[in-house]
């Protein structure tokens, strides 16, 4: 074999194997971004039901175990942005350019649903679980605020 024909052959290995890894890699960030809005969707869902506990002071437990999801899925929230993943339908860019901020917002989300499951837990009074309820529904929104689109 020419010189001329490996290098042909050479060069269309790597063309396949180039094309074959920018799929792999399109189908991961899709796969990502799909966890990631899953993730969230089940973080608003628990927020939603935790709202019509307290408003019906319900189910301590049930509180707790709603905002117990908000904890698992909070923590995870750094990871779910990799920057190679992109935006997805709802993330802004700014979430990279002010990533500090971003993870500390995240951080912030995962303390407050944290101390929430504590109030819930420990038999505090509803009020003082209606409280930290707030507290955690501010520390969701303020992310909302700087690095989500507004829904039309």
């Amino acid at each position: 074999m020419n010189i001329r024909k490996l290098m042909i052959l050479t060069l269309a290995a790597g063309a396949i194997l180039g094309a074959a890894n920018m799929a792999q890699n399109s189908q991961a960030a899709e796969k990502i971004t799909d966890v990631r809005e899953d993730g969230m969707k089940e973080m608003g869902k628990a927020l939603k039901a935790i709202k019509g506990l307290v408003a019906d002071n319900g189910d301590k437990a049930e509180i707790a175990a709603q905002a117990q999801k908000i904890v698992n899925n909070s923590a995870k929230i750094p990871m779910w942005f990799p920057k190679e993943a992109g935006l997805g339908e709802a993330a802004k860019p700014g979430i990279w350019d002010q990533w500090d901020k971003f993870e500390g917002n995240a951080k912030n989300l995962n303390t407050q649903a944290t101390q929430l499951v504590a109030a819930a837990q420990n038999g505090s009074d509803m009020s003082a679980i209606q409280a930290q309820f707030a507290a955690t529904g501010k520390a969701c929104g303020t992310c909302h605020e700087d690095f989500r689109k507004k829904k039309d």
